[in-house]
């Protein structure tokens, strides 16, 4: 388990975000925070990565735009049907 040491990074993206964008961002922040799919951890933990943004990534995956590999865009998908949060 990775430990937070400091602040998370802010997740710079805006409402809307999409496609190539979206995925810049994403991975901008996971580089800050140091591991892959820290946005998604981040938004269910320590909440600095936005609810919003796991519909926006299978928006993307819906649309042919896959920038995450099958197995993450699986634990979104099922995060989306049953939320959690720690």
């Amino acid at each position: 388990m990775a430990a937070l040491n400091g602040a998370a990074p802010k997740f710079a993206a805006t409402f809307g975000m999409q496609g190539l964008a979206l995925h810049q961002a994403m991975a901008r922040y996971d580089k800050a925070a140091g591991f892959p799919m820290a946005w998604f951890f981040h938004m269910l933990t320590v909440r600095s990565a936005p609810y919003a943004l796991a519909n926006a990534v299978i928006s993307d995956v819906l649309e042919g735009f896959q920038y995450l590999p099958a197995r993450d865009i699986e634990v979104v998908k099922q995060w989306l049907y049953q939320p959690y949060a720690f």
